[in-house]
């Protein structure tokens, strides 16, 4: 983030709380004291993050259109800072983001089915020969392979 842009991370601590809470685990934070609240944001944990994501991405591309630290960065340095923010982002929130959708037996059902289907090759596919790359067929193979080792 640029130096000008303290109101921007402060935004982004504060979304980011609203769905780990203060301990960055997904639980809420302990009661008020004496009527003043803990944190300063409001936790929803994952109640309704997909949604809260998208319009937390929305707000925060208009926000840096109108900007002043941001609004004179042009369209590329727009888009790789959106970019760089849902990475930090989703990073931050993964684990949260995805236990819901997360299915272990939907996931070894698919694994499954693919070894079983590894015997299908491009030719039979009709995947045109001037596009058939071996190597390429090859390192998408791999690259697929590692998915389930990241978040």
């Amino acid at each position: 983030m640029l130096p000008d842009s303290a109101d921007l991370v402060d935004f982004i601590r504060r979304f980011i709380g609203s769905i780990l809470g203060p301990n960055g685990d997904g639980t809420p934070p302990p009661p008020m004291v004496k009527g003043v609240s803990t944190v300063d944001y409001e936790f929803y944990g994952s109640r309704e993050v997909k949604d809260r994501c998208a319009g937390f991405g929305y707000h925060m591309e208009c926000t840096f259109e109108t900007h002043p630290a941001w609004k004179e960065i042009g369209d590329a340095g727009l888009i790789s800072a959106r970019n760089g923010l849902e990475k930090y982002v989703m990073t931050k929130i993964a684990d949260m983001a995805f236990k819901e959708v997360m299915d272990d037996e939907a996931d070894r059902a698919l694994q499954e089915r693919c070894k079983k289907l590894r015997f299908v090759t491009p030719d039979m596919l009709d995947v045109k020969k001037e596009i058939c790359n071996e190597t390429v067929f090859d390192l998408a193979q791999d690259e697929l392979k590692k998915v389930n080792s990241y978040r």
